[in-house]
């Protein structure tokens, strides 16, 4: 999860980025346990993205979070 988490730290920064990059972001930090920065992303994600192909499974995650 670690490699990942790198890999898509770096992309996320790119100009352009897709919103689904900051999803997969998210995944790998709740794979690492980072679970309250992993809601700070999500959260972000879903506020500023209202559609992205991965919303609804972003959704998901970030409400499982909570439980």
């Amino acid at each position: 999860h670690q490699r990942a988490l790198d890999v898509l730290a770096k992309a996320r920064l790119a100009a352009n980025a897709p919103p689904d990059v900051e999803h997969h972001y998210a995944m790998a930090l709740v794979g690492l346990g980072r679970k309250d920065e992993a809601k700070q992303v999500l959260s972000a994600l879903l506020a500023k993205s209202s559609s992205f192909s991965s919303r609804a499974e972003a959704q998901a995650l970030r409400a499982s979070l909570d439980e």
